[in-house]
């Protein structure tokens, strides 16, 4: 009880969210779904997405979609579906009562509409695998696992009633009607009704949602917002179910509602479009809105389906204006223009999620206002107003370190007041900042400009100065980093990488040669303490606590010019240039590149902006803004999706795979045993990876087994034809990836077939032949020894000799082409050199025969 009011509490303090940090794809009749009406989205366990319209079923894969209409004996609105995690079934419910279900290859009846004559709402399936089927009107329709039988239930609890949405706990069947929220029990198999929940009753509960990781469940209401229900799971009625109104869109007619992994909702409304509800559960911000309507370019307010996808994708189904899929951008970017600032060169966080950024004119603050549907910026006067920033850090108590371009080092608290100067003394008009940074200790380490580092104590008490007059390598460093142990690392400009130990003692690791570059812009450190510094012109180099490893534009870096670097929660480095961004991935060190083509507006970094905040998102500045990666360790990820064989068609048609196989045909795409005559060789693959999110990214190889040597080069098309295919077997290979560089062993799908020998290769047409001429060789015998025509006998033995030369010649044609190509001159030879041995052999046979048979020489014969 207590964890419900503490989720309550979060939900009555809200503010508006990013609406623009979604991506809003519309899909209608011009890409191939006709179905204006959506009335239900499910995804197969294969990845592909159904949708049920007013005119049948579609399928799509992520390019294209697949209708099941009129052709398909599915022309009627289909309101309602479900795939069952038992069987793999999906199963469909029509507007006229039909039901049926998908095996994977064809549609099959489960009932028809006259069983009831009233729509299928919601589809759901018990704990004994009985499939349960709420009709709008009229009931209950259930089918038990193990037969095909149905059962309609005429519920009196249920009559005049209108019926909207169905889910099961524990046996427990909830039914949401336009009088209230009703509880069966179905553990007999016969529904048997203990009540309802009292919260809701004489409310029209339009949606149930079950939450995940919680035997909770979402209500949504008509006119009365969003309800959670905390399910006892008791059939005996003595433990009530919890049951509390939110302050969510408390006057909305909620139809229908998503949840994603981090418990976030997506709530759908009969004439207000479609709503975000992000609950921080992990920053403990207050709750975010984003609101998708007419108004911001989504298709439709009235809202008939939502489903979060396996990829955290949410579609959302309209009643007339089609279906939407909103993806979360991974790439933004702020622009601050407007306020006047022309570079951002630094940004920092505060434990309230507020974030500050260091411009060319002050300190610009983003938050999230109470009305607004995105992040608002603010630039902040007071004593930074219109001074360049050009770093920030943390001080240990989270407190700020502002270095300035002109006026110094300040420390701030973390509202950015309190302003107070860091005394050093240096002309600062003309020694900016470079860089701050705050070791294990607290010690405040700032390099200024044509004076080096100055060492302060977490008091901000003068310690030490590093500079050349104290026999320090240079006074222009522009990058520090703390490590894990308390040594600070400095980059410079000319003078390269040097480390100041925790015991002051420093190492001068280009100058004893030890790092090959001189020209460092920044240093960053990741999770597992490895050090990272980008060079300008060297590239990238790790330090991994004993070797430098450098990554180049040979190894994939997009430029050898690296204005800064930062690393993610999720062991990739982030790598700014001048034309846009690497990513390098630590668990196998491939290397991707980030451009406008993936989303970047801006590609022009600064040097030394990146910042990774406590959200674990990533921020870097550009010359008139700063871009922001939301979540990068999980939207940018390589990825090897299943691969599904979806098709083989013979000289480009389709075909009926069952007369191609003695094999049982089952639910699979493609069946085992596919046997083609030798005259069928010309075979196209059809291959899909399910990819909803970004199926732009999909890249695939190929190979067939006793055709090809190695895999194809990575490629996006999603078919491959192979021609003139000798007999053999065969197995066709494929795997799919979002990275050129990046491929599996572990990722291969296949699909294995024969292509038969002609007739006269097959090893009965050999034996065949062979006895044939075995017997035209004893027919001569024989009928030699019964003649004593000396001119027949000679003619049978050269006819059969003549055979057996040409049918020997036949067999070794080929390798003589093999070897020889061709060339007729080869043609012509191999004929001289049978008929040159053909004489003397015909010769000593026909002297055998004769002495054999005594045949009597004819002199007239000659």
């Amino acid at each position: 009880m207590r964890q419900v009011f503490l989720l309550l509490f979060s939900l009555l303090v809200s503010t508006n969210a990013i609406a623009n940090f979604f991506d809003t794809r519309v899909f209608s009749a011009e890409d191939g779904l006709s179905g204006a009406y959506i009335y239900s989205l499910t995804q197969d366990r294969d990845g592909f997405l159904w949708i049920g319209t007013e005119n049948g079923i579609y399928r799509y894969d992520g390019q294209e979609f697949k209708g099941y209409l009129e052709k398909d004996s599915l022309p009627d609105a289909y309101t309602a579906s479900y795939v069952s995690p038992n069987d793999g079934y999906l199963y469909f419910g029509q507007s006229k009562g039909a039901i049926i279900k998908w095996d994977g290859r064809s549609f099959i009846e489960v009932a028809p509409a006259s069983n009831t004559a009233s729509g299928i709402k919601a589809i759901c399936e018990a704990s004994d695998l009985t499939m349960w089927f709420l009709t709008q009107n009229n009931g209950l329709i259930s089918k038990k696992s193990n037969g095909d039988e149905v059962t309609v239930h005429t519920n009196p609890e249920l009559a005049g009633l209108i019926a909207y949405s169905m889910t099961i706990f524990n046996d427990i069947l909830y039914i949401g009607t336009s009088d209230g929220l009703f509880k069966f029990d179905i553990a007999s198999g016969t529904p048997q009704a203990i009540g309802s929940v009292e919260e809701l009753d004489y409310v029209t509960v339009r949606s149930i949602q079950p939450r995940r990781f919680s035997k909770g469940f979402w209500v949504g209401t008509e006119g009365n917002g969003l309800y959670l229900l905390n399910a006892s799971g008791d059939r005996s009625g003595k433990h009530k179910d919890i049951c509390i109104r939110t302050q969510i869109l408390q006057t909305e007619s909620i139809v229908a509602i998503g949840e994603t992994e981090e418990r976030d909702l997506w709530l759908g409304t009969s004439y207000r479009g479609l709503y975000k509800i992000n609950f921080n559960y992990e920053n403990s911000l207050p709750a975010l809105y984003s609101h998708f309507n007419t108004k911001t370019r989504f298709p439709g307010n009235q809202i008939g389906a939502i489903l979060v996808d396996n990829e955290e994708t949410a579609w959302a189904g309209t009643l007339g204006d089609g279906m939407a899929q909103l993806v979360e951008k991974s790439l933004h970017y702020f622009s601050f223009k407007q306020l006047g600032a022309t570079s951002v060169n630094a940004t920092i966080q505060n434990r309230k999620h507020e974030m500050f950024f260091g411009t060319d004119q002050g300190v610009v603050k983003g938050y999230y206002g109470g009305q607004s549907d995105s992040l608002r910026f603010q630039m902040l006067g007071g004593e930074m107003a219109d001074t360049p920033i050009t770093s920030l850090s943390y001080a240990q108590d989270s407190s700020f370190i502002i270095g300035t371009k002109n006026k110094g080092v300040f420390l701030a608290d973390e509202e950015m007041k309190n302003i107070r100067p860091l005394p050093i003394d240096v002309n600062y008009a003309s020694s900016p900042i470079r860089a701050i940074e705050v070791d294990l200790f607290g010690n405040i380490w700032v390099s200024i400009s044509g004076n080096g580092i100055f060492k302060f104590d977490k008091r901000g008490i003068f310690q030490i100065q590093y500079a050349t007059t104290t026999g320090f390598y240079h006074n222009e460093v522009y990058a520090l980093l703390a490590d894990r142990e308390g040594n600070v690392w400095t980059g410079a400009h000319s003078s390269g990488l040097a480390v100041i130990k925790v015991n002051g003692s420093v190492d001068l690791l280009t100058k004893e040669k030890i790092f090959p570059s001189r020209e460092i812009n920044d240093i960053t450190m990741d999770r597992s303490g490895n050090i990272w510094i980008a060079t300008y012109g060297n590239g990238l180099f790790e330090y991994d606590g004993e070797n430098f490893v450098r990554f180049n534009q040979d190894n994939g870096l997009m430029s050898d010019y690296c204005s800064s670097v930062i690393a993610d929660q999720d062991d990739h480095i982030w790598v700014g240039h001048r034309k846009g961004m690497s990513r390098v991935d630590e668990s196998d060190l491939s290397i991707s590149q980030i451009t406008k083509k993936q989303g970047l507006q801006e590609v022009d970094f600064l040097m030394g902006s990146a910042f990774a905040d406590w959200d674990h998102n990533l921020w870097i500045g550009n010359l008139n803004g700063v871009t922001f990666l939301s979540l990068p360790h999980k939207k940018f990820t390589y990825r090897q999706l299943k691969t599904e064989i979806t098709n083989i068609r013979l000289f480009y048609e389709e075909i009926d795979m069952a007369s191609f196989t003695s094999e049982p045909i089952n639910s699979t795409t493609i069946p085992d045993g596919l046997e083609f005559n030798y005259d069928q060789n010309e075979l196209t693959f059809d291959y899909i990876a399910i990819n909803l999110r970004e199926p732009a990214e999909n890249l695939y190889e190929y190979r067939l087994i006793g055709y090809d040597s190695e895999w194809s080069p990575p490629t996006s098309q999603t078919n491959m034809t192979y021609t003139n295919l000798d007999p053999g077997e065969y197995t066709f290979e494929v795997r799919h990836s979002n990275h050129r560089e990046f491929w599996s062993e572990d990722n291969i799908y296949s699909a294995s077939f024969i292509v038969n020998l002609p007739y006269w290769e097959t090893w009965w047409f050999s034996s065949g032949e062979i006895a044939f001429l075995v017997l035209l060789v004893a027919m001569t015998f024989v009928f030699s020894k019964n003649t004593s025509n000396r001119f027949l006998i000679k003619f049978m033995i050269y006819v059969s000799l003549f055979i057996t030369f040409e049918y020997i010649h036949t067999q070794l044609e080929p390798y003589l082409e093999h070897y020889a190509g061709g060339a007729p001159i080869f043609q012509v030879l191999m004929h001289t050199i049978l008929g040159l041995i053909l004489f003397p052999v015909e010769t000593i046979v026909s002297k055998f025969i004769y002495k054999r048979s005594g045949a009597v020489q004819d002199e007239e014969v000659v």
